[in-house]
């Protein structure tokens, strides 16, 4: 059942003002924080642990959900000592990962817990997870005994969670940890050793740590950064003082850091050796959100409005709970001013919605108008229009829409790992308005053909990007890197936003295809007569293979070559990419195989052309988990027939034997076994039979 929440509203804000101005005119020093429901769903701490310097420290297990949630631990304390590194572990009961933590210590003892007393924070966190998080006391810091606090909070990101406010579910404990002062050094420190190269994201926090350097009191530390790399001038770097810095800000061009240890007490110092911080390409950068519930998903998504749209119907359920889709041309392409509209369909439920665009191009969805489309409730489908800003940075970028079962505006960020829903990613291209800008943006031929057939012409779309019409262009292009012949374009193509024809197709040439796979390379070139201005959309690379035709084995003792597949994934891989062409006939052969089988819906397949997959009484078998929970997914495939195999669920918690998805239809299994004797659950969520969603 979907869960329906609060967040803390202003009301609730301010009864938590009045909480705390209530606590503090009666003498007491912190805030007593407070939930709607608290751990009535299993929102709860099952463990804190946090041992320090003296066995046993903090070692508080299998607690119970206290009063109003809250429960003052304080007679249990942890030794700490100035300048020493910490680990600590933080667990729940609750089953899904939607738990989220902060921890912080009041190490200046004034009775509130700020931003920067923060030690740790963890991130849906589930009954499963080990909670596990570190921390660093400051080397200067006092000694005596102070108060930390551990809040858990359902679904809020964790670096939002307030030490104070009302929320609707959690648990709060507060603890003790005495700090004592470490011994103070003599002689000469030792600053310690540092990677000499690290590459970051632009724009996103990092932090580097000098390992082997002295603690000790009476240290006078101190980081220090330089830019340009390698020749510009060494400054201190404000407040970092201890081994470890971190830059909540991060960087955005490469910068050099060292680390100076000194000992006050001897007057004498030591130097780490440099090192360089380089930035990462920004397509590296991208965090990987994950789901867990495969039967939720974005099925289509599609644009339009813009100069060039995007379209991926049927796309399914990706595995993890996220698809990357920024190979499918063509893109989405639009100016800036220019408006895209986005549908999508979904599968299993409704979702929350949000659609991100990364317009700086950095790495991230977080910065400020990235964000760009928020449902306000739960849809079955969704649709909205964006602008591209002016301050968008030409060039390719990447788009992401995210939907999520258990909030109705969607996931709270791009990168949160939900129980329920699904993202996807596209490239997004922000047109410059130059001039001679020239691209392909499809290839529309060869696309399903057989092996040794007749020759295949190879077609692509030349489209006009920029701002003047463009009388001429040449389009080369490669087989397995052999160049063949120029196609020279004379006719013309109007402006990015003129109302002549600004794309065409054109027909490169032909080839005849073996089984073998052939590298496809072709790109624009000399619009005008004079050099493209925008190359980054000159270029299409694909690799064209024949579709299947004929009999085949799958036999997992023979490499995947020729006419055999070692696995299931080889020879659904192959199909769901590039189609049939015939009858296809697999014998399966040897085995057990250890994978899940997913077919998808496979082009060119009808009543002529069929697949049979004769199982020979071959095991597949698989460790079902949470986000894959069937052995066999039929999506949107029709016309197949699978014959005498063994499904085994080797998992004890989850097992499915099938889902049928996305219009299967015209599908056989016959004489086949589904073995889920290893599932202990009893719920149905989590085993089942044959399942069918009817889309």
């Amino acid at each position: 059942m979907k869960r329906l929440f609060t967040k803390a509203s202003i009301i609730s804000a301010l009864m938590s003002v009045f909480l705390l101005l209530f606590y503090e005119s009666n003498a007491q020093t912190y805030c007593i924080p407070t939930y709607y429901d608290g751990c009535d769903f299993g929102d709860d701490i099952k463990d804190v642990i946090l041992q320090g310097d003296v066995l046993p420290g903090i070692n508080n297990l299998n607690t119970p959900c206290g009063l109003s949630a809250y429960t003052d631990y304080t007679s249990m304390s942890a030794a700490l000592t100035a300048g020493f590194t910490y680990s600590g572990n933080v667990t729940t009961n609750y089953n899904y990962p939607d738990e989220n933590v902060r921890v912080w210590i009041d190490y200046n003892n004034d009775g509130v817990f700020q931003a920067t007393e923060e030690i740790g924070t963890l991130a849906n966190i589930s009954n499963t997870s080990t909670g596990a998080f570190t921390f660093t006391v400051p080397i200067t810091q006092a000694t005596g005994a102070r108060r930390m606090r551990v809040r858990l909070v359902y679904y809020e990101m964790p670096s939002t969670i307030d030490p104070c406010l009302i929320y609707d579910y959690g648990e709060t404990h507060d603890y003790t940890v005495n700090i004592t002062a470490s011994t103070p050094c003599t002689g000469t420190p030792t600053a310690g050793t540092l990677p000499a190269t690290l590459g970051v994201c632009a724009a996103v926090p990092f932090t580097i740590a000098a390992t082997g350097s002295t603690l000790a009191g009476n240290m006078g530390n101190q980081w220090q950064s330089r830019t340009p790399a390698g020749t510009g001038t060494w400054i201190n770097v404000t407040g970092a003082t201890s081994a470890s810095y971190t830059n909540l800000v991060g960087i955005s061009v490469p910068t050099d850091y060292r680390y100076i240890a000194k000992c006050n007490t001897s007057g004498l110092s030591d130097t780490t050796t440099v090192m360089a911080l380089s930035i990462n390409a920004p397509n590296t950068c991208y965090c990987t959100p994950t789901s867990t519930n495969a039967s939720t998903y974005i099925n289509d998504f599609f644009t339009t409005g813009a100069i060039t749209n995007v379209s991926n119907m049927g796309s399914g359920y990706s595995a993890g709970g996220y698809g990357n889709f920024t190979a499918i041309t063509p893109n989405v392409a639009q100016i800036h001013t220019g408006t895209v509209t986005f549908n999508a369909n979904y599968t299993g439920s409704t979702f929350g919605t949000k659609v991100w665009v990364d317009w700086n191009q950095n790495g991230s969805f977080a910065d400020p108008g990235e964000e760009v489309y928020v449902s306000s409730t739960y849809v079955a489908s969704a649709s909205g229009t964006f602008t591209v800003p002016t301050t968008a940075m030409s060039g390719n970028t990447r788009m992401r829409i995210g939907i999520n079962y258990d909030n109705g505006t969607g996931p709270i960020n791009a990168c949160e790992n939900i129980n329920g829903g699904e993202y996807e990613d596209y490239t997004f291209y922000v047109i410059p308005n130059v001039p001679n800008n020239a691209g392909l943006t499809q290839l529309t031929a060869p696309l399903n053909f057989c092996a040794g057939s007749s020759p295949q012409q190879i077609k692509v779309k030349v489209r006009n990007f920029g701002n003047n019409i463009i009388d001429s262009v040449k389009v080369q292009w490669q087989l397995n890197g052999v160049m063949q012949t120029t196609y020279n374009l004379t006719s013309p193509l109007d402006t990015i936003n003129g109302t002549g024809i600004n794309e065409v197709e054109v027909i490169l040439g032909t080839y005849v295809f073996s089984a073998a796979p052939v590298a496809f390379k072709a790109w624009t070139t000399m619009p005008n007569g004079v050099p493209d201005t925008s190359n980054i959309n000159d270029t299409l690379t694909r690799t064209l293979q024949a579709s299947l035709s004929g009999t085949y084995t799958i036999n997992s003792a023979i490499a995947t070559g020729g006419m055999n597949f070692q696995s299931f994934n080889d020879f659904t891989t192959t199909l769901n990419t590039y189609g049939v062409c015939g009858p296809v006939i697999a014998n399966v052969m040897g085995g057990p195989f250890v994978e899940k089988v997913s077919f998808g819906n496979i082009a060119g397949t009808s009543p002529v052309n069929y697949i049979r997959v004769n199982g020979n009484g071959a095991t597949v078998q698989f460790t079902n988990t949470t986000s894959d929970r069937q052995l066999l997914t039929l999506n949107g495939t029709k016309y197949l027939t699978i014959d005498s195999l063994t499904f085994k669920s080797l998992a004890t918690d989850f097992g499915w034997a099938a889902l049928i998805t996305n219009g299967a239809a015209h599908d056989s299994i016959i004489n086949c076994f589904f073995d889920l004797t290893s599932v202990t659950s009893t719920s149905s969520v989590n085993t089942n039979g044959i399942m069918q969603l009817l889309l």
